[in-house]
């Protein structure tokens, strides 16, 4: 078994059932490649019975635990990595639906780093998704980043949009790592003991385990390709929605209790920043001046390879950041670029389709 994916469930029948069908449609994998393993944390109806026999493509586990003052999603997904087989380990939420080629994009990583955490994203939905458009597959091509739809966007695209899709470019990138979509090796999980369960409120579990596991020397890659659509339920504000403060701020405290220091805040500082990552990332990721830009346009796919060894060159030099926007974005350049790793001189990335959408427009960039 390659991967199984872990997905803590409470209550939301309709909302998993769209998860599971949509599961079904992974191209170019089989039931014996792929396993989904849903752990329902206690929902007051068991939610077996409306999801018995949605796997048509892959096979299926259901986990009840009772629900007690212990319940969280760190629990549950340390319950559904103790039965998992795959060698990876996906985590979503089940209210994600992944699109068709999801599976084969993890695969283009893992391919050139077996050991890496895959960091993906999410397009806010703002419409219901019903079952019907998950069985006559309208769901894949009615919903698609738009520049007219911003409120969609997940909080990390814009993010990335300033600092780069170059995880090895950031100074914090384990704060990127959400479990609405994330994929480990099982190996790498079970050397660093899972999720952490006396975190048992909502919030930074995973960023929590991500920063673990980028400590532990495991290379994070950011894989723009890799979107999830997060259907419509709750807030999709930028700052966390006011019931849910008094238990985030009681995992900061057990975060801050065992990694104080890690970020260079005070106590109030990280409650803040966690708060609303979306705004106050650059409390961490503010940028230096640089004394010297190049900008490097990735437009012909025979001069990739000249264009790697310029690269590779040119940022082992000091002083100098370089600029990569990705016209073709169908080759590996955008993993290879995170897979080298700090370099004396930052690597910016861009893909030039995500820039196009932020900047609204058609943009022209001169070749260099």
């Amino acid at each position: 078994m390659r991967f199984s994916f872990i997905i803590p469930a409470y209550q939301n029948r309709n909302l998993l059932l769209n998860c599971l069908k949509a599961l079904n449609y992974q191209e170019g994998y089989g039931r014996d490649e792929y396993e989904v393993i849903v752990i329902d944390d206690g929902s007051n109806y068991p939610l077996y019975p409306f999801i018995k026999n949605i796997n048509q493509n892959y096979s299926l586990d259901y986990i009840y635990l009772n629900r007690d003052e212990l319940s969280s999603r760190s629990r549950a997904r340390n319950h559904g990595l103790k039965v998992a087989k795959g060698e990876y380990i996906v985590f979503i939420d089940a209210d994600i639906i992944v699109k068709p080629d999801y599976l084969s994009e993890l695969d283009r990583v893992f391919r050139m780093e077996e050991e890496a955490m895959i960091i993906g994203t999410r397009l806010m939905l703002r419409d219901n998704v019903t079952y019907q458009d998950l069985c006559n597959k309208n769901v894949f091509d009615k919903f698609s980043l738009t520049a007219g739809k911003p409120e969609m966007f997940d909080f990390r695209l814009p993010i990335f949009d300033k600092l780069s899709y170059n995880s090895s470019a950031m100074k914090f990138p384990y704060i990127y790592g959400l479990t609405c979509n994330l994929a480990v090796p099982k190996s790498k999980l079970e050397l660093t003991g899972g999720f952490d369960e006396e975190l048992i409120f909502w919030g930074i579990e995973d960023i929590e385990l991500s920063y673990r596991l980028y400590e532990a020397g495991v290379k994070i890659i950011i894989n723009s390709k890799l979107e999830v659509l997060h259907q419509l339920h709750g807030n999709h504000g930028t700052f966390v929605e006011e019931d849910k403060i008094e238990g985030l701020y009681k995992n900061i405290d057990v975060f801050l209790r065992k990694h104080r220091g890690v970020l260079p805040l005070s106590d109030e500082e990280v409650k803040a920043f966690f708060s609303s990552i979306a705004t106050r990332y650059t409390m961490l990721e503010s940028r230096e001046d640089i004394p010297l830009k190049l900008r490097f346009d990735f437009r012909k796919k025979q001069d990739l390879e000249m264009l790697k060894e310029v690269i590779e060159k040119t940022s082992d030099w000091e002083g100098l950041e370089l600029e990569v926007y990705d016209f073709i974005e169908d080759t590996d350049l955008d993993i290879w670029i995170q897979l080298l790793g700090k370099r004396k001189s930052s690597i910016k990335y861009f893909p030039i389709t995500m820039k196009c959408i932020f900047e609204k427009g058609e943009v022209i960039y001169e070749e260099i």
